[in-house]
């Protein structure tokens, strides 16, 4: 039957080997051996990491927006200068040329 594979064990082994990602191993550890249809165990892993790659960056973008319209806000409102809406809201210096590069 097509997509069904002996030795899951080894390949998995042999991806963690490669690719330096322990999730494989883990995967094999808690299917208890039973795991041995492939391509289930392929969508679901790359579903897995494409949901967090995804949920992050929509996470990241949401944070930038919010923090560049509260700088805009305060400089707007209170007329301060971007680096004192930065001081007021307790931006890390190393954060500030990001904010910086899209105001």
């Amino acid at each position: 039957m097509p997509g069904k594979v002996k030795h899951i064990k080894e390949l998995f082994d042999l991806f963690s080997a490669v690719t330096g990602d322990t999730r494989f191993i883990e995967m094999y550890q808690k299917s208890k051996g039973e795991v041995n249809d492939m391509s289930c165990v392929a969508l679901d892993y790359l579903k897995a990491d494409l949901a967090e790659e995804i949920g992050n960056k929509k996470f990241d973008e949401g944070r930038d927006t919010a923090t560049l319209n509260y700088i805009r806000n305060l400089t707007k409102s209170l007329n301060f200068t971007v680096q004192q809406a930065m001081d007021a809201m307790n931006i890390p210096i190393e954060e500030r040329k990001h904010y910086l590069e899209k105001i």
